[in-house]
């Protein structure tokens, strides 16, 4: 069973590296250079997928309401009467809940 898990993770990390390689390869010589490397990298890293604003505009406001909610949260647990234990528990359900959705 494990080598089947291994056989089926190889060929598309295979076909993933022949297909970076063939587009770094720039000269076509069966190599790269550090030249071809460099400036391949640089032109994939400068690739913005569209798709990706959507998620950091998410991240972004996520991290906004933890900012603004932190600093008041032991005014808050004083005021409801909370210990220790039940903030760590909410802490902890906004963490889960945040890696779960």
């Amino acid at each position: 069973e494990e080598r089947a898990d291994e056989e089926r993770f190889k060929r598309p990390a295979e076909l993933v590296s022949s297909l970076v390689f063939q587009r770094l390869d720039r000269n076509k010589d069966e190599g790269i250079s550090y030249e071809e490397f460099s400036d391949g990298m640089r032109e994939l890293a400068g690739q913005t997928d569209r798709r990706m604003w959507s998620v950091a505009a998410s991240m972004f406001a996520s991290g906004t309401a933890v900012g603004i909610v932190i600093p008041v949260m032991p005014a808050l647990v004083q005021q409801v009467g909370l210990s220790q234990a039940e903030f760590g528990y909410v802490v902890s359900a906004y963490g889960l809940a945040k890696l779960l959705a």
